[in-house]
């Protein structure tokens, strides 16, 4: 019986997850950090943003699938990177994304570092072409940042990267329910008094 009841007050505190797919979609944004459907991305260089399809179309030269994407290319700041956090500060985990090279004429790397919760690392490095492709991503659980970080160094218009299609699995932070002390507080008298029987 009290295994039961601990068990029982266990799985009404633990938090769920829940799955999402980052599409990039709605409105173009420009920024240092730009927060979209949930996520804050913060950018090192300023040749980048999320730019809905049919803004991508005034860049002829920029890869596109038809949808809007996350884009980062080169500036005179530096590598194209960009870090991926929780807007909430919740924990996440990347199963897969879709990418290609930033530009139609040139190909590129895309390095992918994550930053595990309890200081875990984990990375990997995808080829990118000048069309996108589906990439399935393993080991990147319970992330409290990833890092993507093109191939080419920093220099005006650089060959970056483009993303797209990004699926997550969240893990939110989870607040103490308001009846969990009452709960445990009722199930620590049931300890009690079969205590006081026996």
């Amino acid at each position: 019986m009290q295994r039961f009841l601990l068990t029982t007050a266990f799985v009404l505190a633990a938090g769920t997850a829940s799955a999402a797919t980052l599409t990039f979609e709605g409105t173009n944004a420009f920024d240092t950090t730009i927060t979209s459907e949930g996520y804050d991305w913060a950018f090192s260089a300023s040749g980048w943003g999320i730019l809905t399809a049919s803004y991508i179309t005034y860049f002829p030269n920029m890869v596109t699938n038809g949808t809007g994407a996350l884009v980062a290319a080169g500036d005179q700041n530096g590598t194209p990177r960009t870090t991926m956090t929780q807007s909430s500060g919740g924990v996440f985990s990347v199963q897969s994304l879709s990418a290609a090279s930033s530009y139609l004429y040139a190909t590129n790397t895309l390095q992918l570092l994550g930053v595990q919760q309890g200081g875990g690392m984990v990375s990997t490095t995808l080829t990118l072409g000048t069309a996108f492709a589906d990439f399935t991503l393993s080991g990147f659980s319970n992330l409290v940042s990833l890092t993507f970080a093109s191939g080419n160094s920093g220099a005006f218009y650089a060959t970056g990267f483009t993303l797209d299609n990004v699926k997550v699995n969240e893990v939110p932070a989870v607040p103490v329910p308001a009846a969990l002390p009452l709960l445990l507080a009722g199930i620590g008298g049931l300890v009690a008094l079969k205590r006081r029987k026996a």
